[in-house]
């Protein structure tokens, strides 16, 4: 069993992956448009053509799906997503990366329960949780 975040975007999808990818380092492995549906009735009703039914992505080695399936969405407020890793360089990087046009609710520092954590809310209404786990920490 898996337990996999679903982050659906209101037809923007296609540019937040992009995002994900420079900011994160993110690896797309899976990407359907409306348009690559056989069967235009098996497309979710009211997407254009160009947006994304589907999609699968990687980062640092967890995988993440999304669509553009919530027309009218504003990101995907009830729910956040947490990177963890055990340095602390790379746990900045990504923080530093979804920064950019990011609301920044928690500024990235050490606290007293991480050497570095921080939290946003990026470009494209997704929150995230960045946090750099004790080198005796399970991930």
């Amino acid at each position: 069993m898996a337990v996999i975040p679903y982050l659906q975007f209101d037809g923007d999808c296609a540019d937040a992956l992009k995002f994900y990818e420079a900011a994160l380092g993110a690896s797309i492995s899976m990407l359907l448009r409306v348009s690559d549906a056989p069967d235009p009735s098996q497309a979710p009703p009211g997407l254009p053509p160009e947006a994304v039914m589907h999609a699968e992505f990687t980062v640092a080695g967890a995988m993440i799906m999304a669509s553009d399936g919530r027309p009218g969405a504003d990101g995907a407020q009830s729910v956040s997503v947490a990177l963890q890793t055990q340095d602390p360089l790379e746990a900045k990087r990504w923080f530093d990366g979804l920064s950019a046009g990011a609301e920044i609710q928690t500024p990235f520092a050490e606290t007293f329960f991480s050497p570095g954590f921080g939290v946003l809310t990026d470009t494209f209404g997704v929150s995230w949780f960045v946090m750099t786990l004790e080198p005796e920490d399970d991930l």
